[in-house]
């Protein structure tokens, strides 16, 4: 049996597998804390606290299971931009991290809380340091900076139609499909992550964008399907809770474009329904993305999985998302045989590795 993770991975499992008793614990904690607060809470403020309680774990457990310091570092500084998008103490951001990683201490094993406390209190230590405010990602003077805000500005509007004219516009400029998404699709989305993240818009808002993108994307596939195919074929997947799949979408279409046989799993795939997918379309590689940190301990049981099957042991593994461009060595960590930072350097990289 292939094991993969870092070679402290076995504390992110325990962690993992006693994660309800933590809970448990740190609810407890964060109710004799903040009493007052937590009288007052109607039910659902009363939901979303244990939600967030349980988001913070996971990333915790993530960064151990990774060994990867900078993926909890990286969630406390989008939550520090997210409670102040929301007008929320930080106070009370950090005291949940101390009361969850006491209440770790609680449960585990020594060495497993030695290595979740010094995970916490590492980024405690950096928590004034980081920014509380997220720059657009969407550079005024870069490649097709004009109508990529234009469609930007369409699709927060909700105005499909707009968006719609934008994209036909340019791709009968002889702006190339390949561009399209790279420049409109991919960075709209990550503008649309920012903005919900400093609560400059709602998650409907947020929905209804990328669903007029999805929209988009579909009308403009006769653009990029084509009949000639080769002999590879790759299968993609977003691991985890993804709500969209649209990061997968992309990855898909920009290996359709490279004139590769393309299975797009989509969203929410569980991990091990990718075992029978990969046989059955006889895969040459599978891309597996990962859109936020506490989705890498997912990706790696999948490509466990994919590695203990001696049916799919050879198939190639390519991953990417946020997580593998914050950490450059996390591609291996979890066992993949490479990474590549946007859609159109996957399918290069998955080349390659073919070749």
């Amino acid at each position: 049996m292939i094991h993969v993770g870092s070679p402290a991975f076995e504390a992110g499992e325990e962690m993992a597998q006693r994660a309800q008793e933590i809970l448990r614990r740190a609810r407890e904690r964060e109710h004799e804390r903040w009493p007052a607060a937590f009288h007052y809470y109607s039910d659902y403020q009363l939901e979303m606290a244990a939600e967030n309680t349980a988001m913070h774990l996971e990333f915790i457990t993530a960064a151990v299971w990774a060994g990867e310091q900078i993926l909890f570092d990286d969630y406390l500084k989008w939550c520090k931009v997210r409670f102040r998008g929301l007008g929320m103490s930080f106070d009370m951001l950090t005291g949940s991290q101390e009361e969850i990683r006491d209440a770790i201490v609680d449960t585990v094993q020594p060495a497993t809380a030695r290595l979740a406390s010094n995970t916490v209190n590492e980024a405690l230590a950096k928590f004034p340091s980081f920014t509380d405010v997220v720059e657009t990602s969407i550079d005024p003077g870069g490649t097709l900076a004009g109508p990529a805000l234009a469609y930007s500005k369409a699709v927060l509007a909700g105005n499909r139609p707009t968006a719609s004219k934008i994209v036909m516009d340019a791709l009968e400029s002889g702006v190339p499909v390949g561009d399209i998404y790279c420049y409109f699709f991919e960075r709209t989305q990550n503008e649309l992550g920012r903005m919900w993240q400093s609560n400059v818009i709602t998650v409907a808002q947020e929905h209804i964008a990328t669903e007029i993108t999805r929209a988009v994307m579909a009308q403009i596939y006769p653009y990029i399907s084509t009949a000639e195919k080769g002999s590879r074929t790759v299968v993609v997947a977003a691991v985890g809770r993804e709500n969209h799949g649209i990061a997968a979408r992309i990855v898909a279409d920009a290996f359709e474009m490279a004139r590769w046989q393309t299975i797009n799993v989509g969203a929410n795939t569980p991990v091990g329904t990718l075992i029978e997918t990969v046989l059955q379309a006889d895969a040459t590689v599978l891309a597996l993305s990962a859109a936020m940190a506490n989705h890498v301990p997912d990706v790696g049981e999948a490509i466990r999985l994919l590695r203990d099957d001696p049916r799919t042991a050879h198939v190639c593994v390519l991953v990417g998302g946020y997580p593998f461009n914050l950490a450059p060595e996390l591609w291996r960590t979890v066992g993949a045989d490479g990474t590549a930072a946007t859609a159109r350097e996957g399918v290069a990289v998955a080349a390659q590795l073919c070749a």
